[in-house]
């Protein structure tokens, strides 16, 4: 028998890890999603308070109404939870539906014609911090994160 090597041995090398390490967090985003997750506590329970003290159950425009109080949470929560996954799309999203929220808000704000400073401040104090959360959500770190949260393309996630 002769030293030479066997033509159908497995070849020994070494195995790269598997599952890539996930991208920390950067501080904004973190910092981003708490202030997001205390506008929504906020949300959630002015919508409950309204929920409770509401009388119209009879007029048709209260089923809307109820489901407009529970998107106003429910949606915004699912945004948060991706956004915290590093999903791009959700940060876009949540940035469409606060604008068409402010849009809503707005209106209503002006229509009410309830110009009190604790009503302003009701109104402006949430828009201020959502400016801030959306701000340190698109920062650089923050795109950069989102774009590459384990080095490939956010293209190739499903």
């Amino acid at each position: 028998m002769s030293a030479e090597a066997n033509p159908y041995e497995v070849t020994r090398a070494p195995v790269a890890d598997a599952t890539p390490s996930r991208a920390t967090r950067p501080l904004p985003v973190t910092i981003s999603l708490w202030l997001f997750w205390i506008l929504l506590t906020m949300t959630a329970l002015g919508s409950y308070s309204r929920l409770v003290n509401f009388e119209g159950a009879t007029d048709p425009g209260s089923i809307s109404y109820i489901a407009y109080l529970v998107a106003l949470v429910l949606v915004p929560a699912l945004l948060i939870v991706q956004i915290r996954l590093a999903r791009n799309w959700a940060r876009i999203a949540m940035l469409i539906f606060y604008i068409m929220d402010f849009m809503f808000r707005t209106l209503l704000f002006v229509m009410s014609g309830l110009y009190t400073p604790s009503a302003v401040a009701w109104f402006i104090v949430p828009l201020i911090v959502q400016a801030i959360a959306f701000t340190l959500l698109f920062l650089p770190q923050s795109n950069a994160w989102h774009t590459r949260r384990t080095g490939e393309s956010p293209a190739k996630d499903s």
